[in-house]
């Protein structure tokens, strides 16, 4: 067993014992315990977690393809080309 695996066991123990310490029957206590334990080792629950997991994943859109990305880049410097060219003419006109 790694550190780590150690590390999230006391994890989840700590957050069974915030749950489970307010309540001040002991007996109830140990009762609750056991059965927030009993539902987290279910395979159904397990697997309902997992479901819940990948439905709430957030879901990207797709990239534009180079095609694309090319063709506004070619229109990019066809308009920064007229600006220049618009801007020499306007220059010449002043001189």
């Amino acid at each position: 067993m790694l550190e780590d695996d150690v590390e999230r066991i006391h994890q989840i123990a700590a957050k069974l014992e915030s749950r489970v310490t307010r309540i001040k029957n002991k007996n109830m206590q140990a009762l609750a315990h056991s059965k927030i334990e009993a539902v987290q080792n279910n395979y159904d629950v397990k697997e309902r977690i997992k479901e819940s997991k990948l439905k709430s994943k957030r879901n990207f859109k797709k990239r534009k393809s180079d095609e694309a990305i090319t063709k506004a880049a070619k229109a990019k410097v066809e308009r920064d080309y007229s600006r220049l060219e618009s801007l020499e003419s306007i220059e010449e006109k002043k001189t």
